[in-house]
């Protein structure tokens, strides 16, 4: 029998510190202007929402002075661009693509409030009534929200590109953010109201929507992802769920029951941001996954 020797663990080296630097930085450090012209972590598309949170306040109120309407434009982008680098970077998402988001956004901006406006027209919407307000203010606008994300999702389905329900989560939030900055800024410039309520509608109005409109994109991000004869279920709870929300946050506006509507809108868009996704992230999923639902196994893991 061969004796082995325990394996002597290893030495820890000291740590010497660096000299201390004889000579100043070189100017590209202390003004980096080539790392401005170019380095590519600063020709990101996040670098430049960023400058723009920076820039536009400032611009905006210089705007104000003499085109008022224009500073109500850029300062709902501003808050909607703020909203959308926020949520991007709590839910994480896979992007689609810039060119994606682009035509997402477009297709939201040039059809949502014209047909939002027609159907609540056509309604007869009326916020002081509870189920009037699910029906003709909540399901119109949740519809017409919708609508882009589904375009674009089969769009991609029909290409064999099919996203997982949390990236079509994702979609919805920006199709709801772009939905309420323009809300937003049609009751600024339209309806007169106290310069609280303006900046509330301003700050508050893209990410509650994105809420409701992320809220029934999952559903419907589970819906493709199916038989085609479970889609109008599916997705169709999923408008259900948002457009109550919408309709009886409209209903309690102002009370602390609509305090507790945004707040229990806001979780549980994050709670459906989270279904599919391993509380651990060491751990591994069952390969093939079973579906976009998470669970915990017998042994007391989560699984997707």
């Amino acid at each position: 029998m061969t004796l082995h020797a325990a394996p002597r663990p290893a030495a820890h080296r000291p740590v010497v510190p660096r000299p201390a630097a004889s000579t100043l930085p070189d100017l590209g450090t202390l003004i980096p202007w080539r790392a401005w012209r170019h380095h590519p972590a600063l020709r990101t598309g996040s670098v430049a929402v960023v400058l723009a949170l920076v820039v536009v306040p400032p611009l905006g109120l210089r705007l104000a002075e003499r085109d008022y309407d224009t500073a109500v434009v850029l300062f709902a982008a501003y808050f909607a661009a703020a909203w959308w680098l926020l949520l991007r970077t709590v839910l994480r998402p896979v992007s689609p693509g810039a060119a994606v988001t682009t035509g997402l956004v477009l297709l939201a901006l040039f059809t949502q409030v014209p047909i939002a406006v027609l159907l609540e027209q056509l309604l007869d919407a009326d916020t002081e009534n509870l189920f009037a307000g699910i029906l003709g203010v909540g399901l119109p606008e949740e519809l017409v929200k919708a609508l882009p994300v589904a375009a674009v999702v089969l769009a991609l389905r029909s290409r064999g590109r099919l996203l997982e329900p949390r990236d079509v989560l994702f979609l919805g939030v920006i199709s709801g953010i772009v939905f309420g900055a323009a809300e937003a800024v049609l009751y600024v410039l339209d309806v007169p109201s106290e310069p609280l309520t303006t900046v509330w509608r301003l700050v508050a109005n893209p990410a509650i929507h994105g809420a409701w409109a992320g809220i029934a994109a999952f559903l419907l991000g589970l819906a493709v992802r199916r038989d085609p004869a479970q889609w109008a279920p599916l997705a169709g709870l999923g408008l259900a769920i948002a457009a109550v929300l919408h309709g009886v946050s409209n209903w309690l506006v102002g009370s602390w029951a609509w305090v507790a509507v945004a707040g229990i809108s806001a979780l549980l868009l994050l709670a459906y941001s989270t279904v599919g996704v391993p509380a651990d992230p060491t751990e591994r999923a069952i390969d093939p996954p079973t579906g976009p639902i998470a669970f915990r196994g017998p042994d007391g893991r989560w699984w997707a």
